[in-house]
């Protein structure tokens, strides 16, 4: 069957989602070396993740992407607490390979914006591989602008891989 964007529903993750988003973050983790983790750090516990959601839930800060029941992607701000820093934020966008390139990222990254906008945030930070394009030119589109490198961002398979620091005021 063909894949309908139109189909796909954002929304803010609730406790009741916390299997469903820990599958999802399992399959997503091993699909791909972009992310900052794999299914091995991940180690939460349904119970675990259940009470982050709620937490999460009540500022709505972790957003899922659900195409006909299945949790397909996510994106989540990540607000520090601390007086100097809390206007800020760190964001990250997980999606299943399976729907690269349909649209979806799109919709959970507006989703974001407008949820940090919301929270009167300043800022908007991420890091991505450097060696990830495709991910780079999309934070760009919305955007975010390059603020950064180090040599020494992420260390997969025994090597070590450069990333780069982005930023978007809002």
């Amino acid at each position: 069957m063909d894949f309908l964007l139109t189909e796909v529903m954002v929304r803010s993750a609730v406790a009741q989602d916390a299997k469903a988003v820990l599958l999802f973050l399992n399959q997503v983790s091993d699909e791909t070396e972009n992310l900052t983790f794999s299914s091995s750090d991940i180690g939460l516990s349904v119970k675990q993740e259940t009470k982050f959601l709620s937490q999460a839930a009540k500022d709505k800060t972790f957003i899922i992407a659900e195409y006909r029941g299945k949790i397909i992607g996510s994106a989540q701000l990540i607000v520090p607490t601390r007086e100097r820093v809390k206007r800020t934020a760190v964001t990250g966008i997980s999606l299943l390979k399976e729907y690269w390139g349909k649209g979806v990222s799109d919709m959970l990254m507006k989703h974001i914006i407008e949820r940090a906008i919301d929270l009167e945030l300043g800022k908007i930070n991420l890091k991505v591989r450097t060696d990830n394009i495709r991910a780079r030119k999309f934070y760009e589109r919305y955007g975010f602008k390059k603020e950064g490198e180090s040599s020494r961002m992420f260390f997969i398979n025994e090597l070590w891989i450069s990333g780069t620091y982005y930023g978007k005021e809002l």
